[in-house]
């Protein structure tokens, strides 16, 4: 019994760190990372391809992503159209300062949907049965924080190349 509280303790303490640099990544002036950014563009469409075929194996269809990854793609730009980008001086780093509410806006949406479909089985309840734990709400939010995260790392890698073309 304590050995699960613990487990299920270290969990919650790990997602509730990763939660909190999520969220601080949002707010104030960050160094471009062309490592992460060249992550982000391999790695959130696998993602969202995986969370697809999850769905699937469930049974569900995957429909939720469809207009999730489109609404994400476009709050991206628009949050690329309102983030400040600082060209470094000769010899230092390419910086910019992100709008703080738009990325922890959908982080926050995401944790509140998942709170809501998973906390009742979190709390010692029981997971739904016979339905898929892969809903349209929430396949769209998931849909929506990758293509979101997508199109700013696009942008920001392409920002980079046209400053550095000259």
């Amino acid at each position: 019994m304590h050995s699960n509280l613990l487990v299920s303790g270290g969990i919650g303490l790990l997602i509730a760190w990763r939660l909190f640099a999520r969220i601080r990544r949002n707010f104030g002036r960050q160094t471009l990372s062309v490592a992460r950014q060249r992550f982000s563009l391999f790695f959130m469409p696998l993602l969202a391809l995986g969370m697809g075929c999850g769905a699937v194996a469930q049974g569900a269809v995957p429909y939720g992503l469809v207009p999730g990854i489109a609404a994400g793609l476009a709050l991206g730009w628009y949050a690329l159209a309102k983030m400040q980008l600082h060209a470094p001086a000769p010899g230092g780093a390419f910086c910019y300062t992100p709008n703080p509410y738009i990325g922890t806006a959908l982080t926050l949406a995401l944790v509140g949907r998942m709170a809501y479909r998973f906390g009742p089985m979190l709390l010692g309840g029981e997971a739904p049965t016979g339905t898929s734990q892969l809903t349209f709400t929430t396949l769209a939010m998931v849909g929506m924080l990758l293509a979101y995260y997508w199109t700013v790392a696009f942008g920001l890698l392409r920002w980079r190349r046209q400053v550095l073309a000259g």
